[in-house]
């Protein structure tokens, strides 16, 4: 190895010391390549590691600087429940599990910190209950399913399909998994599909809900640290057509980007 270089490697190690204690998670890597380059001599190792380590440097002294892709890719797992509902509906609101998936498109704004972010949402909702939508088209509300019915699930699942558009704030935007963040929101959403599935001992019905309207929109909220955060929605469209009635959500929402 010649000596040029070994004093290419101390001075590495002298500038970005402090660098490395720092942000231990993050210099993983530099290290392995800084042993590569200590024992092996190769200038692809050097390279690597004076790259790695200007990104650190930057992201470290001046971590208001934007990232140019974080909070992309969204994964949520939430709670709905039906509001503005009469004493008969009972809900099982803890297992009403449903799931959003999407994508957010991160639009940095005069400061650093405050960024927008419109995106593209599917979202499945399964609301467990004791109500019967199959004839709703008929009646023009729901019907509570009689205790002498004996059945194991009884629930309405509705896919729809989201644009949600988010005003975000961070408190170290580039450094996203040690950020505190907020995020406010607006969406809107279309409905794709309406179902009443009933599961009892012996069958299984599966019908398709009419009459519930198509278009939906609400706040949201989302406020968390790093990439898990508590969010919130609260529609304020009425689920059944011209009838009082309402949907609400809670759920964690995990940013795999």
């Amino acid at each position: 190895m010649e000596i040029a270089q070994k004093i290419d490697l101390y001075a590495i190690f002298v500038k970005y010391g402090n660098l490395f204690i720092k942000s231990m998670p993050k210099t993983k890597n530099v290290f392995f390549l800084l042993l590569c380059g200590f024992f092996l001599g190769s200038p692809f190792c050097f390279g690597q590691i004076q790259g790695r380590l200007d990104s650190l440097e930057k992201n470290l002294i001046n971590p208001y600087e934007p990232d140019e892709k974080i909070d992309a890719i969204l994964f949520d797992v939430h709670t709905s429940f039906l509001t503005k509902q009469g004493n008969n509906l009972n809900q099982e609101i803890s297992v009403s599990r449903g799931f959003t998936f999407g994508v957010l498109k991160d639009i940095r704004l005069i400061k650093h910190q405050i960024s927008f972010a419109p995106g593209l949402l599917l979202t499945i909702e399964n609301f467990k209950n004791n109500a019967d939508f199959a004839n709703l088209k008929k009646s023009g509300t729901f019907s509570i399913i009689p205790d002498s019915v004996n059945y194991k699930t009884n629930k309405q699942r509705i896919i729809n399909l989201e644009i949600p558009l988010e005003l975000r704030y961070r408190t170290k935007p580039n450094l996203t998994n040690r950020s505190f963040k907020i995020f406010p929101g607006f969406k809107f959403g279309y409905q794709l599909a309406a179902k009443q599935i009933i599961k009892t001992d012996i069958s299984k019905s599966d019908k398709n809900i009419d009459d519930l309207t198509k278009f939906r929109y609400g706040p949201t909220m989302k406020i968390g640290y790093g990439n898990l955060l508590f969010s919130g929605f609260y529609c304020l469209t009425d689920l059944i057509e011209n009838k009082e009635s309402g949907v609400a959500g809670i759920g964690i929402s995990f940013f795999i980007l």
